[in-house]
């Protein structure tokens, strides 16, 4: 990858993409060992975060680079770098304060909604810094990276 837009894209991502298996691995065991009476409610609220906080967040990160990235070429990688300074210290007071529940998934649907936006702007500046011939080989190789990078936080944990 010589490019250097996809080169750090595909190095965020797959930095991203640990965490995120990392936190996904981590969490049931968090929330089941410090909160041992809400086991249904973690169940019901956790899976359902996870649908529509990320979905949401995927299709407003999206929609603010198209609405406001003409004539800005920064504004998608300041997108996916603030979405996610912002939901490093949700996550950290998620785990943190182990005396509210509701607080802790609050945190965690913070997480969800500010750190998933990161995909729809990566995949954008790397269509626009490669040539279309290009592009699907591009996209392949960085969807291969990142996951792999993902299954590697198996290992880890």
């Amino acid at each position: 990858m010589k490019n250097p837009v996809t080169r750090w894209t595909t190095f965020g991502a797959m930095s991203r993409y640990l965490n995120s298996f990392l936190t996904d691995f981590y969490l049931p065991f968090y929330f089941l060992r410090n909160y041992t009476s809400y086991t249904g409610q973690f169940a019901a609220v956790y899976s359902l975060m996870l649908v529509f906080c990320s979905v949401f967040s995927g299709l407003v990160g999206g929609y603010v680079c198209d609405k406001f990235g003409q004539g800005k070429p920064m504004m998608k990688s300041w997108i996916c770098i603030i979405g996610n300074l912002i939901a490093m210290p949700a996550f950290n007071l998620a785990v943190l304060c182990t005396g509210n529940f509701w607080f802790s998934l609050a945190m965690i649907a913070t997480k969800y909604i500010f750190g998933s936006s990161w995909k729809s702007p990566a995949i954008t500046m790397m269509q626009n810094t490669v040539p279309p011939q290009q592009f699907g080989n591009i996209v392949s190789a960085y969807q291969f990276f990142y996951i792999m990078s993902g299954c590697t936080s198996i290992v880890c944990f």
